[in-house]
């Protein structure tokens, strides 16, 4: 565990500050309150950025990602299925048993305080089932399983970003509270970690092949 903190520190280290200052935020200030101050800043080439990122916590992205996973090497293909998998569950659990009757931006702020939020058109705007987001625990899931799988920093932390803004898009959006993202970041991330570590105690040949080498393997018969 201490040498895959030591590798992905481009990616840990800047997430655990990130998460540490979300839960401080979180802390010291109603949702509701951080939400109408996040929302407040807001242009055109936002609402345009946010609308077309959102998409990549989309499980079609997520599922694209894995499946290409089988051409480079079956071990990735498992790990994130699997990380996805698992995390998918515990936010449904949480989402649709826990916490269903947490309302989303939407609906709290017709219902429960008025207020005249921004929203982005072409947005579905959802009420119900806020709480965590699952499109920012399906980004972090996605996007911290590939940092784990190469080796350039640079890219870890890109990925970091990416997953980052993916999941500041909800907020963003007006789809979930920053306390949705933040419990949605840390399941992707926690059971991503707890997967990866499990994969990376397998050694068997087969699980480090691929689709295309089975094929070059074959051809050459």
């Amino acid at each position: 565990m201490k040498e895959i903190f030591k590798k992905n520190r481009p990616f840990i280290f800047p997430y655990l500050v990130l998460l540490i200052t979300g839960i401080l935020t979180l802390s010291l200030f109603s949702k509701a309150d951080i939400h109408i101050k996040l929302n407040q800043l807001n242009t055109r080439f936002l609402d345009i950025f946010f609308y077309y990122l959102t998409y990549l916590g989309d499980g079609i992205f997520a599922v694209t990602v894995i499946m290409l996973m089988l051409f480079i090497r079956f071990r990735n293909f498992f790990f994130m299925g699997l990380s996805a998998l698992v995390s998918l569950g515990v936010v449904q659990i949480l989402k649709n048993y826990v916490f269903a009757d947490e309302l989303r931006p939407h609906a709290y702020f017709d219902w429960v305080k008025p207020y005249k939020l921004h929203f982005v058109d072409g947005v579905d705007i959802n009420g119900f089932n806020s709480f965590p987001s699952g499109h920012t625990m399906s980004a972090f899931c996605i996007f911290f399983g590939l940092a784990l799988i190469i080796k350039n920093k640079w890219l870890k932390f890109l990925f970091l970003i990416i997953a980052v803004l993916t999941g500041y898009s909800r907020v963003y959006l007006s789809e979930h509270f920053l306390i949705d993202i933040v419990a949605g970041s840390f399941i992707g991330v926690f059971f991503t970690l707890i997967i990866y570590c499990f994969f990376s105690h397998i050694h068997n040949n087969w699980i480090d092949k691929s689709f295309i080498s089975l094929i070059r393997k074959s051809s050459a018969k």
